[in-house]
């Protein structure tokens, strides 16, 4: 696709602006593609400290707790003392 845009900038002069631009795009999607970034560490366990537990509640099967809790909504949450 690189090629068909450079020979397109070298025989068409009225396209010329166009075609760099295209040119632009597309190496700059390659380099994008290229380039490696951070992402989610994935399924890794992870202790948290000093959370308080603000109220228990028997009835409804739930613990409210203050502070920030790890994992996606739906997770297992594994709470000892």
């Amino acid at each position: 696709m690189v090629l068909v845009v450079w020979v397109r900038l070298l025989t068409d002069s009225t396209t010329a602006l166009v075609s760099r631009v295209l040119l632009v795009l597309v190496l700059t999607l390659l380099k994008y593609l290229r380039m490696r970034m951070g992402g989610q560490l994935g399924g890794d366990r992870v202790t948290v400290q000093n959370l308080q537990v603000l109220k228990v509640l028997p009835d409804h099967n739930l613990l409210l707790i203050k502070g920030s809790v790890p994992g996606c909504k739906g997770s297992i949450v594994l709470i000892e003392k």
